[in-house]
């Protein structure tokens, strides 16, 4: 099989400046190199770079942003706990501190308390759109550095 039609699968997988550079590993590669490689990388399993971005925006549609589905489905735990901790429990603590301090009487306390519960959810909202570009860079740099770290042990 020609490398070109893998270079042709791989443009959307990777960003344009790495696709670049690939491109040029290949044509630099002497032909049986290439032919060893080209019989292999087919085993390479990358991630497409759409699909969290489609879980995250029908989960937003769903009010669901908030879930770190994005996060979740390229493997990047630790971000996505965080990013649920803030986007989910702390907003939830305000409010049920605020309903709290509602029925106690406290409306001063519970004035705060909303606002800082609106707040949350607006960095939550913000969080969640800009997440929806940084999970997207993050899966082509993932590809990226499987394909160059298959083709150096090569």
């Amino acid at each position: 099989m020609d490398y070109n039609v893998f270079l042709l699968n791989l443009q959307n997988k990777v960003n344009k400046e790495d696709f670049f550079n690939l491109t040029m590993k290949f044509n630099n590669m002497d032909e049986a190199k290439r032919s060893k490689i080209e019989q292999n990388i087919y085993h390479l399993q990358l991630c497409d770079t759409l699909a969290p971005m489609i879980a995250s925006i029908i989960a937003g549609c769903l009010c669901c942003g908030f879930l770190a589905l994005d996060r979740f489905l390229i493997k990047d735990f630790m971000i996505g706990i965080i990013r649920l901790i803030f986007s989910l429990f702390i907003p939830l603590c305000f409010l049920y501190l605020a309903c709290y301090c509602e029925d106690i009487n406290e409306q001063d306390i519970a004035d705060v308390l909303w606002f800082l519960c609106g707040i949350s959810v607006f960095f939550a909202i913000i969080w969640w759109a800009a997440d929806l570009f940084f999970v997207y860079k993050k899966v082509q740099k993932n590809n990226f550095n499987k394909i160059n770290t298959f083709l150096n042990n090569f």
